[in-house]
């Protein structure tokens, strides 16, 4: 599911764990400059031996992943404006990718959860907070 501002910008994607389809999915097309995607699959696939080539990429955000493992977080978007989109709570086994705006963290209950972004990050630089 979606979350974008008044624009129709892209803020984050997020997928609900017990609604992820069968299969491989691709939540984001070959454009972002994350990737985030849903896996499914039966005992015995076999995804290929391979290696991601080095390439020259340009990057000028910095998008956020979260995989919530137990408990409740609720995620409070922004637009570039610092101005209020809309909340979410995730729970055990929901995913989401922040790609643009300001967001916001509440631990609802007890919560153990995974964050994956780009690097490196450079402390006086990377955050600013309001």
């Amino acid at each position: 599911m979606n979350v974008t501002d008044n624009n129709g910008n892209l803020i984050a994607i997020y997928q609900k764990g017990n609604e992820i389809e069968k299969e491989k999915n691709f939540l984001t097309d070959n454009s972002e400059e994350f990737q985030f995607g849903t896996f499914n699959l039966p005992k015995g696939e076999i995804i290929k031996n391979h290696i991601h080539e080095n390439q020259e990429r340009t990057i000028t955000g910095t998008s956020e992943a979260l995989v919530i493992l137990d408990g409740e977080l609720k995620v409070t978007f922004f637009d570039n404006k610092k101005e209020f989109i809309s909340s979410i709570i995730l729970e055990k086994s929901d995913s989401i990718v922040i790609y643009s705006g300001g967001h916001g963290l509440e631990v609802i209950n007890d919560c153990k959860f995974v964050e994956i972004k780009q690097g490196p990050y450079i402390e006086n630089k990377d955050k600013t907070h309001f």
